[in-house]
């Protein structure tokens, strides 16, 4: 269970007050990944092993067939015909096999489908450009990474790509571990920095979930 559930622990750090969307993204294509590569038979037979573990330890007899309701007839329009398999009818020898494909592919598959449409491509290469405004990024203010973001924001490109190629600089060393401290850092310098603090401030303010509301109401 906890490698195929393992992704809580990431579902757990999202509702945190201090996520921003550059840490979203790296979670958001971490879990991707890892989820698509749990669909194999290797990542499957662990957990089946705990599974039966626990029925063992529990008396709980697993491959228990469900009880026959009625008697399965074959339609008297195929009664001189050989018929393999029958449309509606299910197969009710549950063994590993029908656990693999009708139950832990069909889990893995909807949750990548959700988290697939959720982080899209388009809403990825969003989350792209406001990364880049992460200290922690290996495309830390560069510019083509946070063009489309400004474009979306209506920001002046000529004027920002001069003032990144000064605060690159000037922010070289100095220790900075979020987008917090890159706002804290630069705020006093907003009247050299206007465009760049404007890009910082509607990054800090876009909401990565709804935790801070959520939270009121358990209050």
């Amino acid at each position: 269970m906890e490698n195929i559930f393992s992704s809580s622990v990431y579902a757990a750090e999202g509702r945190s007050k201090t996520l921003d969307y550059g840490t979203t993204q790296q979670l958001s294509l971490s879990i991707i990944e890892k989820r698509d590569r749990s669909r194999d038979e290797k990542s499957f037979e662990p957990l089946l092993e705990t599974i039966n573990n626990f029925c063992r330890q529990n008396s709980t007899i697993i491959n228990d067939k469900p009880k026959q309701r009625r008697h399965r007839t074959i339609c008297v329009t195929f009664k001189d015909s050989i018929v393999n398999s029958i449309l509606g009818q299910r197969d009710d020898n549950q063994n590993e096999e029908f656990y693999r494909t009708s139950i832990y592919c069909q889990l893995i598959d909807n949750i990548l489908i959700e988290l697939k449409d959720r982080f899209s491509l388009k809403n990825l290469q969003f989350l792209c450009g406001v990364s880049t405004l992460s200290p922690d990024s290996d495309s830390f203010l560069h510019f083509e990474s946070i063009k489309t973001f400004a474009s979306h924001l209506n920001l002046n490109l000529d004027f920002l790509f001069n003032k990144l190629t000064v605060a690159k600089p000037m922010l070289k060393y100095k220790f900075l571990g979020n987008i917090i401290d890159l706002y804290q850092e630069l705020l006093p310098f907003q009247e050299a920095f206007p465009v760049l603090v404007a890009l910082i401030q509607s990054t800090i303010t876009i909401p990565v979930s709804s935790t801070t509301c959520e939270r009121t109401f358990p209050k």
